[in-house]
């Protein structure tokens, strides 16, 4: 747990993206693309280090997708879908990160 609090900047993407689900204005949803593109990308690299392809290939596709600078457009119920998918992957991404760093100290 207190690796969970120590890193609790791991848990953004996946706040966000809940709290995107509710109608907001398309403010939100501008400043979301950028936000889940950067660390979508960040964590990307980070599991390209760790070796874990499955996540980094995950990470790679939420990147694609929230891209600001060739957005792609689809219907809300779609992207209330994937905010929420993207959530649950961003949340096990994070975990993952923790075990990972938390093993690591260990050693």
């Amino acid at each position: 747990m207190k690796n969970i609090v120590k890193n609790w900047y791991l848990f953004i993407p996946t706040i966000l993206l809940l709290i995107a689900i509710c109608d907001l204005d398309y403010g939100y949803y501008q400043i979301l693309r950028i936000i889940i593109t950067i660390f979508a990308i960040v964590f990307a690299l980070w599991f390209k280090g760790l070796e874990n392809i499955k996540l980094m290939i995950a990470m790679i596709i939420i990147a694609i997708l929230f891209n600001p600078i060739l957005p792609i457009y689809l219907d809300k119920n779609v992207w209330v879908f994937l905010d929420l998918f993207s959530s649950i992957i961003f949340l096990i991404s994070a975990i993952s990160i923790i075990r990972n760093h938390s093993v690591n100290n260990n050693n």
